[in-house]
This record gives structure tokens, sequence and C-alpha cells, in this order.
């Protein structure tokens, strides 16, 4: 919902010759903090170009008018764009068409249910793929439009220096893909706590080397590895690395010492898909997947 973004949804529109109004997100709230402020002190309401999905909605929007679907309900599963998307998420995740599951999005959009491993399988096959370099390109050029200043994914990729791609989804899950050892991590908080998901995500990488505490510590991700409780005078009262610790999460707080059942701390010589790790707070509160390209 950045000036950016916004800047970036019209231009699409405009060489599509479409509008906002063709648009069938729906008018949401900016993510970007900046963007909120302004949007309050001036009394402004929200707009649909600042909804964070509305890249991919004017993205689709262009592929109807390419393909000669009806842009007025591009968002309805009968719509043939949505058999084109699903047979493309199908085909990057390894899935079997006639056994996933389809819900509907937030932002309206239909959604496609896929395990973990399958999802780290997706984005490996999409940012590894020649076919789709140019994406991968444009990405690792522009972080912060794959999600924005201070978002985890997009500060990923800007700390990877050219050899990390992340990207969020909603309900807490997050997928890192390593270009040049072809994996991919995928962690997921059961209970969508985002912080939680900053801290799982950026402990695992450093435990797999693929990022160095001083990229950590050099970068905005310093702010966001930050587990100190603290009061609004700055006063540190607790840590919540302790919490996670009692949550079952202690795997990615200390010394990494290898994976569970797997001897030895290279995580690359798993044999296709492993899971690395699944805390016990009450049920299944985390879950770790790394998924290596080419082994089956």
């Amino acid at each position: 919902g950045t000036k950016e973004h916004q800047k970036h949804i019209l231009n699409i529109l405009n060489k599509i010759g479409l509008t906002e109004d063709n648009l069938l997100c729906p008018p949401d709230t900016p993510l970007d903090k900046n963007e909120q402020e302004f949007l309050i002190k001036n009394s402004l309401p929200a707009r649909k170009i600042h909804n964070n999905c509305s890249g991919k909605h004017s993205a689709m929007l262009a592929l109807c008018l390419d393909k000669g679907f009806d842009i007025s309900t591009y968002n309805n599963i009968n719509n043939p764009l949505s058999k084109l998307v699903i047979e493309q998420i199908c085909n990057l995740c390894e899935v079997n068409p006639e056994n996933i599951i389809v819900s509907k999005d937030g932002c309206t959009l239909p959604t496609v249910a896929t395990t973990l491993p399958e999802l780290c399988h997706g984005f490996l096959n999409l940012f590894l793929s020649e076919k789709y370099q140019k994406l991968t390109n444009s990405i690792l050029l522009n972080p912060y439009l794959a999600g924005g200043r201070e978002r985890i994914d997009s500060e990923i990729i800007n700390a990877g220096q050219g050899n990390l791609i992340s990207k969020v989804g909603a309900e807490g899950i997050i997928v890192v893909v390593n270009l040049k050892h072809e994996e991919a991590l995928c962690v997921k908080i059961a209970d969508s706590n985002y912080l939680a998901r900053s801290l799982v995500i950026i402990k695992s990488m450093l435990n797999l080397d693929w990022l160095t505490i001083e990229q950590v510590l050099n970068s905005p991700l310093k702010d966001l590895y930050e587990t100190n409780i603290k009061t609004e005078t700055g006063e540190i009262v607790g840590e919540v690395g302790r919490k996670l610790i009692a949550f079952g999460f202690n795997l990615f707080l200390a010394p990494y010492d290898g994976l569970p059942g797997v001897p030895g701390r290279s995580v690359r010589a798993f044999d296709g898909i492993s899971v690395a790790s699944r805390g016990h707070f009450g049920e299944d509160s985390v879950h770790v997947v790394l998924v290596t390209a080419g082994l089956d």
C-alpha cells in the first residue's frame, strides 16, 4: 500500500486500458505505517490499490484481456482464468489436481490448499527454472515490491544479497528459497503469530548458514529478531526466547546439532522431504520443512 506500490498498480491498469474500478479486491488499510498515517491525517478512505493483493489482481486483469476472458468475473472459480491459475499451481507444486482443496481468499480470489512440502516444491520449481528467470531477477532487484519496508520477506531478500527469495502468506506462513543451495525452507506458525514467525525463520536461516549474524544485525532484520520484551520507556522486563522455549521452539534457540533423525550437521543430505522440527504446545504449534531440489 505504499506510494510506490500504488504507482505501479495504476501504471499496470493504465497500460491495459483499465482503472481501479475494475479491481475486484476490496479497499483495504495499507500495511505500510507511513501510508496509514497519511490516510488518517488527511481523513482519506482506504482504496483498492492499497490492498496488498492488488498487484496480482492487476496481473490477472491483464491476462484476462490477453486471453479474452470476462474481466468482470476474473475472481470467480468458474472463470477460465481460475482454471489456468490452479493448473499452474498444481504443476509447480507437483500436486494432483483431483486431490486439491480450493477455497476463497480474503481478497476474493480462489486459493489452493497445499502441504508445506508441496509449497516448497512449488517455490523451487518456480525460482530455479530458467523459464521464470525474469521473475526471479525482478524480485531480487526490487525486494521491497515483494513485501515492503520492515516486512520480513523483503528484508530477507535484501539481506540475502542475491541468493535468497522469500514470501510470506497469511496466517503465519513464510517460504525462503536458497538459490545457490537449491533448497526451500518453510515455516508455519499454527496460531499465526507474526513475531514467532520472524524469530523462527531468522534463527533457522542462521542455523543453516543461509545468513550470518552480521547480515542480520547490520540490516533491518535486526529489529525483526528482537527477543527482548520492553516497557514503553525501553526497560527490558523479559525475553521472548524463553517463552518460545516453553512452547517447544527450543530447537531454534539452541546451538544447531543437526535435525531430528538426521546425523551430523549437513541438512543437504536429506533424501527428499524432511521435517526439520515440530513444536508441541497444545498441538503442533510450529512446523518447519526443508526441501532440497532434485531428490526423490
